[in-house]
């Protein structure tokens, strides 16, 4: 259950980060790669504080160094298809072919990773692709930076399949995300240094930027950690439930006015999804007898 209440609270500070990220990016106030490079920055800030109070928080196994530099090599790319994908498509494309990663993901969980899903949890999974997929069924002919996110959600499958890997066998979550963030914002810093001729340091001094910065560092921290509790095909169908979720709670238009209905209709889809995913409802349902037969017993 922590698991799930830290998706929660990770997936609203993305949805704000990634609504100040679209207007940083419209009004051209930074670059894709430099505003990439200070959302590391942010997010190696506050795992690195975590490690100087908490020294024991940190373990790196040398044995995952093969892996992690691929992962290394991976997440460069995908930081900057996510950035793209977040200038160049609109919300629903964005959000629509991100779905198509959690079947992939469960995949890997069951075959790679194999870690064990309930059957509630196989349903909540089913429930937030089918409820996704019909909420986003208006936006088929939308097609800007379609290749992009799509580019970026097959991607997600390895970075993160590699990610639940290591920390189920090698290194701790603090342990992976600085050495794997470390290597990727190095990676960042000198395509943007030397291939592009900025400094991405010079983003940092828009106020905006580091609202930014702030509220991804501190949602990545938590999701990185969620994976610690949960599947990754649960924390990923997770993320994009709740990532609508708060969209529609916060006005954003995933479809057109006239289907305010169907955003109530995909909101209930997507919490009972949530609470499927979250609630071991067989647990409860015999909590409930006990309290109820000693009720009567009395």
């Amino acid at each position: 259950m922590f698991g799930v209440f830290l998706m929660i609270f990770g997936t609203l500070f993305v949805e704000a980060s990634h609504t100040i990220s679209k207007k940083v990016l419209s009004h051209r106030l930074v670059d894709a790669i430099s505003l990439s490079f200070v959302n590391h920055l942010g997010f190696l800030g506050i795992l690195f504080v975590q490690v100087l109070l908490f020294p024991d928080t940190f373990v790196f196994s040398m044995a995952s160094v093969p892996t992690v530099i691929v992962r290394t090599l991976l997440e460069i790319i995908q930081a900057w298809l996510i950035i793209e994908a977040l200038s160049k498509a609109s919300r629903s494309t964005f959000g629509f072919l991100r779905v198509l990663t959690i079947p992939l993901l469960l995949v890997a969980d069951i075959f790679l990773l194999s870690t064990n899903i309930s059957m509630q949890q196989y349903l909540g999974i089913a429930v937030i692709i089918l409820t996704s997929l019909w909420m986003f069924r208006h936006n088929g002919k939308d097609r800007k930076g379609m290749w992009v996110v799509l580019a970026g959600s097959l991607n997600a499958v390895i970075t993160l399949s590699l990610y639940k890997y290591h920390i189920q066998y090698f290194n701790s979550v603090a342990g992976e995300q600085l050495v794997v963030g470390a290597g990727t914002m190095i990676g960042l810093f000198l395509i943007e240094r030397f291939r592009y001729k900025r400094n991405p340091f010079s983003s940092l001094k828009e106020k905006i930027v580091l609202k930014e910065m702030a509220f991804l560092g501190t949602a990545a921290v938590m999701i990185s950690y969620a994976y610690s509790f949960l599947a990754i095909s649960v924390v990923t169908a997770l993320n994009r439930a709740l990532a609508i979720v708060w969209s529609v709670m916060f006005g954003h238009k995933y479809f057109h006015e006239d289907h305010f209905k169907e955003k109530i209709f995909g909101v209930l889809g997507f919490v009972i999804g949530i609470v499927l995913l979250s609630i071991p409802l067989h647990n409860a349902a015999r909590d409930f007898m006990i309290i109820l037969s000693r009720a009567l017993v009395i």
